[in-house]
C-alpha cells in the first residue's frame, strides 16, 4: 500500500524507478523496490495533468473525506483530504487509505 512518504515523493522519481524495476534493472520484486501500484497510478495520474494543455485539464470535481465525522471523532464539518479529477480514483484511494469510512463528494463549487 502506498504510504505517506510516497505520495510526497516526486512522482518523475517514483516512474523512474518503476521503469527500472519493470525493465529489469532492478531485480528485486516491486514491494522490495519500493514501488506501490497506488503509488504508481498516481504519479502517472500527475504527470499527465503536468503535460496536458491547460485547456483540457481536468477540473479536481471529487473531494476525498476520511470518514471522522461518521465515528464521531470531529466537532467541526470535516474538512476533505484530497481533491480527485476523477470518482473512481479518489474512491480507491480513500478505501486503500480509509477502508469502509472514506466518502467521495463533490466539491464545493462544482455541484
Amino acid at each position: 500500500m502506498a504510504d505517506l512518504e510516497q505520495m510526497r515523493e516526486d512522482p518523475v522519481a517514483i516512474l523512474r524507478r518503476y521503469q527500472a524495476w519493470r525493465r529489469g534493472d532492478d531485480p528485486r520484486s516491486m514491494r522490495e523496490a519500493g514501488l506501490d501500484a497506488i503509488a504508481v497510478g498516481v504519479a502517472i495520474d500527475q504527470v499527465l495533468a503536468a503535460l496536458a494543455p491547460s485547456g483540457s485539464r481536468p477540473g479536481y470535481r471529487f473531494a476525498l473525506y476520511a470518514g471522522s465525522e461518521k465515528l464521531g471523532l470531529c466537532n467541526e464539518p470535516e474538512q476533505p483530504v484530497a481533491l480527485f479529477a476523477d470518482e473512481a480514483m479518489a474512491l480507491a484511494h480513500g478505501r486503500r487509505l480509509y477502508g469502509q469510512f472514506a466518502e467521495v463528494r463533490m466539491a464545493i463549487g462544482n455541484e
